[in-house]
Formats: structure tokens, sequence, C-alpha cells
């Protein structure tokens, strides 16, 4: 069986320590709801949990994905023509970083290889730039492969 909790938790724990976020919550928060002083932000939301059995398989495992998206928030003020993607990209990059596999083992597994067996991002990584003035973001997929 998994540890969901712990999986989350460490999960995050990476992530939100992948740059330097003024505001960090797992609990997901709006950027309206944010200050400009407040950001650049980190927010983390869970999303789907699939499972896979083997039909013909005896007694095996339940492989789980695990799903998670990361909300990150700039704003680049009230100058007008400062781009807020030029603030927003080193911080896709930097958890980019922090998801990456192990140089030597070419594996990702959060430090818990007794029920992870691979974290990353996965799929598009959606941004808002240009129809939000000086606000910006970007929400990042991650997948969890457990065991």
């Amino acid at each position: 069986m998994i540890n969901r909790e712990l999986i989350y938790s460490t999960l995050w724990q990476v992530a939100s320590n992948s740059a330097g976020y003024v505001t960090k919550s797992r609990r997901l928060l709006h950027y309206a709801d944010l200050t400009s002083a407040q950001q650049p932000a980190i927010c983390m939301s869970e999303k789907e949990q699939d499972s896979e059995t083997k039909q013909n398989a005896f007694n095996a495992p339940v492989v789980w994905t695990l799903r998670a998206d990361f909300f990150i928030y700039v704003n680049s003020g009230s100058d007008p023509r400062a781009a807020p993607a030029i603030l927003l990209n080193p911080l896709i990059d930097a958890l980019e970083g922090a998801l990456a596999p192990d140089p030597v083992s070419g594996i990702q597994d959060l430090g818990l290889p007794e029920m992870v067996q691979w974290v990353r991002i996965h799929g598009k990584i959606e941004t808002a730039e240009g129809v939000l003035g000086a606000q910006e973001l970007a929400i990042v997929p991650v997948e969890i492969r457990c065991i």
C-alpha cells in the first residue's frame, strides 16, 4: 500500500523549496487574493488518482498514478513594459530542476523508493501570458507513479 499523504507532502516540500517563493500553500489560492508583495507564490492542488492492476497476475500490487497541479503566480508590478513571463520562466525552470531525475539512477522517487517509482512534469503547462496585465500564472501538471 501507498501512503498518499507522505507522498504528497514530500512532493510539496520538494516543489515549494525549488525557488524563493514569498507565499507557499498546499491549499489552492486564487491570484486575486494575493498582493504583488505576496508573490511569487506557489500552490498545490491534488488531482486524479488512477489505479491499474494486472488481470492475470496472481497477487499483483495495484499501481497508482497520482496527479497534482502546481500553480505559480508572479506579478511584474506597475511597469507596463515589464513582461511577467520574465519572472515566471525561471520559476518553472526551478520546479523542473527540483523534479529532475537523479543523474546517476535516472529516477526521481522523492526519496521514497518503496512507494514511488517516478515523478515527472507531465502534460501541457498552461500560462496566461498577456491577458492578466502585470499578473501571470502557470499551471504545471505533475504525475507520480506509485506501487
